[in-house]
């Protein structure tokens, strides 16, 4: 419950008062019973962010990695079988974008977690800048996941793209790297009883295996990046 005290306050609330306030209203008054200093940067904070987190995290980033079916992005971008975003593979495998339904819903999302980085590291509190800074990794990370399905074809990149591919591996890598960073200091910030289990040293390990996969795929298709 540590790691999700806000969340689980308002799954409980929707549970008994479902046309109740608006989520706005819910993160001013959460703000305001957890003394934070500004109540409405807090609010302004959660409902920038707070669509374009619940999709990513909704698109299982990054448990569903450790999944074998439908298979690694990386794989998958080089056999050319990336689905389009919003596809969920039998209704299960949200993996790499199934709860953003669209390529527009995914610049949606980028902006918006870059515009919520502010409104989080004014709020005071830093587990809720590096919350806002995870999410502002995955999503350069999967929109130049989404740039390369279109450059990598058959296995290769033309060469006359190399450049430009090469540019969106290295996002791909720097919005991941960003992400990895920032979890660990993230669960620093939460208040944990003595004698619980971390949690983020995995998730990490899974994010780095997922940089290192896709470097080796931008070294065979002919775009090697650092």
């Amino acid at each position: 419950m540590q790691y999700s005290y806000f969340n689980g306050e308002a799954a409980a609330e929707r549970g008994w008062n479902l046309n109740g306030r608006t989520p706005r209203e819910f993160a001013l008054f959460w703000a305001v019973r957890q003394g934070l200093k500004d109540p409405d940067k807090f609010a302004e904070w959660c409902v920038t962010l707070g669509e374009a987190s619940w999709e990513v995290c909704g698109s299982d980033w990054p448990a569903g990695k450790q999944r074998s079916i439908p298979g690694k992005s990386a794989e998958r971008l080089l056999k050319g079988t990336l689905p389009p975003p919003g596809s969920v593979p039998w209704d299960a495998f949200r993996l790499p974008w199934g709860d953003i339904k669209s390529a527009n819903r995914l610049e949606e999302n980028l902006t918006n977690a870059g515009r919520a980085v502010r409104p989080a590291r004014e709020v005071g509190r830093p587990g809720f800048y590096f919350e806002s800074l995870y999410i502002q990794g995955h999503l350069p990370a999967l929109k130049a996941l989404y740039e390369l399905r279109s450059l990598v074809r058959d296995g290769r990149v033309e060469p006359v793209r190399r450049d430009e591919a090469r540019r969106w591996f290295r996002d791909r890598s720097g919005g991941l790297e960003q992400a990895a960073d920032v979890l660990p200091r993230w669960e620093a910030t939460v208040y944990i009883f003595p004698g619980d289990v971390l949690f983020t040293e995995k998730p990490v390990n899974i994010i780095q295996g997922t940089i290192s996969g896709m470097k080796d795929v931008a070294g065979r298709v002919g775009c090697p990046v650092d």
